[in-house]
């Protein structure tokens, strides 16, 4: 079974197409859940054992609820931010595409095959 988010970094050979995507936003469609998300191309530690390859990190940081007032004043306490982030594989990468239907929510496109 292919594998096309990981929690863990999945180690690339850095291609034009993969570091054209550095800085974009994505649309994740992964069964009923969308998730708008920034992609990040990172290069691994020159000296580390993965030195030449990248990696592709897809995050997204949420405030629960948007709407409220902070007791803390404009900036809202630390334990209503959320952070999600994956790594996309090989397999996710050759999926990304242009986001033709609803580029507000993310210029890219992936939708995770069930």
């Amino acid at each position: 079974m292919k594998t096309y988010l990981s929690e863990n970094p999945t180690w690339l050979k850095p291609t034009d197409t993969i570091r054209v995507l550095n800085d974009k936003f994505i649309l994740i469609v992964e069964g009923a859940e969308r998730i708008p998300a920034h992609i990040r191309v990172s290069d691994a530690d020159p000296k580390g054992e993965h030195s030449g390859l990248c990696c592709v990190q897809v995050w997204q940081a949420s405030i629960d609820p948007m709407n409220a007032e902070w007791s803390s004043g404009p900036i809202p306490p630390t334990a209503q931010a959320h952070h999600w982030k994956r790594y996309l594989t090989k397999d996710a990468i050759s999926l990304i595409q242009q986001n033709k239907h609803d580029p507000t929510h993310g210029e890219m496109l992936l939708e995770v095959p069930e």
